[in-house]
């Protein structure tokens, strides 16, 4: 009778596990927007008939960085300048916002990967260089 009861409770356990596997894949991005409606100095833009937007959010060390989103939904978290050594965000809102719209028309004319270079960034006027370091 002990091993009956050990079988049905392992079952049971094996399908609570699926039924949160299940549950948590079809999750919305809502917990992800809470995070960027807590960040301060956001800009959320969107191309008229294109699935896809972006959203500028403050990273570290007093920088920018973008998310690329279809439907709604992260497709790229992007903290730092793209293609650049280090994990240094932009300087300004503006250049993140420069370089996630170029991001969004490859993606929109189906450029795969969209990649960003260092040739895009300096056509851009985006300034990547790390800024120097005043302790010595």
């Amino acid at each position: 009778m002990n091993q009956k009861k050990l079988l049905m409770y392992n079952i049971y356990l094996f399908e609570l596990l699926l039924f949160l596997i299940a549950f948590s894949s079809c999750s919305d991005i809502s917990t992800n927007k809470i995070f960027l409606k807590d960040s301060t100095d956001i800009t959320h833009k969107a191309a008229a008939s294109n699935a896809y937007t972006y959203v500028i959010f403050n990273a570290d060390q007093n920088s920018y960085g973008y998310d690329i989103l279809e439907h709604n939904r992260i497709l790229i978290h992007q903290r730092n300048v793209p293609g650049q050594p280090g994990n240094k965000g932009f300087s300004t809102k503006e250049d993140a916002e420069k370089v996630a719209q170029l991001v969004l028309s490859k993606l929109n004319n189906k450029i795969m990967p969209p990649s960003i270079n260092r040739k895009e960034l300096d056509s851009l006027n985006i300034n990547f260089y790390q800024q120097k370091n005043n302790a010595k």
